[in-house]
Formats: C-alpha cells, sequence, structure tokens
C-alpha cells in the first residue's frame, strides 16, 4: 500500500476476533510506514447493509481503503447472495 500512498488510510473489517487481527496488524504496520489512519470501520457478519460505515469512510477522505473480510460477507453481507433474493439465471 506503501508503493501508491502518499499519507492516509482507512479501514473497513468484520466486529469480531477476525477483523481486530486485522485491524491490530494493520495498525501495526501502518505506524512503520508512516500511513495516518483516518478511518476505521466495523461491521457484523449478518450485517444487511454497510452503508453507514462505508459513508463515514468516505467523508474521512482517505487515500486508500482497506477491507478486511472473507468469504461473500465481505462483498455481500448480511445474505445478499443470489439464492437469497430469488436470483434466476435467464440460460
Amino acid at each position: 500500500m506503501r508503493v501508491f500512498i502518499t499519507g492516509t488510510a482507512g479501514f473497513i473489517g468484520f466486529a469480531d476476533a477476525y477483523g481486530e487481527g486485522w485491524w491490530g496488524e494493520f495498525n501495526k504496520i501502518a505506524a512503520a510506514k508512516k500511513l495516518n489512519v483516518v478511518a476505521s470501520e466495523r461491521y457484523n457478519r449478518t450485517d444487511t447493509s454497510v452503508t453507514g460505515q462505508v459513508l463515514k469512510l468516505v467523508a474521512a477522505r482517505p487515500d486508500a481503503i482497506l477491507i478486511a473480510g472473507s468469504g461473500t460477507p465481505a462483498a455481500l453481507p448480511g445474505g445478499s447472495s443470489p439464492s437469497s433474493r430469488a436470483w434466476r439465471s435467464s440460460t
């Protein structure tokens, strides 16, 4: 991240041990690389939206944001899988 960033970063991750582990490591590395962490947000794996957290991150205007999540909840929090939305393929 330091290669591309001149100074500020944001963080969003799960509100559990996994997210806290990422936060701890990211915070140590950011301090060592002299990155200023301007925002840090958490969300639960079962949350249906992360809009509030994302808006807070964007409002802080970081140069980059680290997303510390895994699997479907990181991309589609809270059961937003195609099957849960009754999605049907057109093929």
